[in-house]
């Protein structure tokens, strides 16, 4: 939301937090009308790929759509079962 702040400050923004209808994930979705960026262009260690990353060791994913003057599309997703993360980097149920 900081990146949507900083590079489309004019621009409308709309979030949406909610579960799957079988409420095992919880969706975090970020949309703005702004500028938008070639995703191609993203390097590591942006704030993009540390979100993907985080998210993967959870087991969940991160989804990004945009295109130069069409803003941007977010999708977060997450397991909403408490996850424990390994010193592997895998994720694993709690409590198993």
């Amino acid at each position: 939301m900081a990146n949507a702040q900083k590079y489309a400050a004019e621009a409308s923004l709309t979030v949406s937090l909610r579960s799957t209808d079988d409420g095992r994930r919880l969706v975090l979705e970020v949309h703005d009308d702004g500028p938008g960026f070639d995703p191609r262009h993203i390097t590591h260690g942006a704030g993009l790929q540390n979100m993907a990353d985080r998210l993967a060791a959870v087991g969940g994913t991160l989804t990004v759509d945009s295109r130069p003057g069409a803003g941007v599309w977010v999708r977060a997703e997450a397991p909403l079962e408490a996850q424990v993360v390994t010193l592997n980097g895998r994720a694993t149920p709690a409590g198993r």
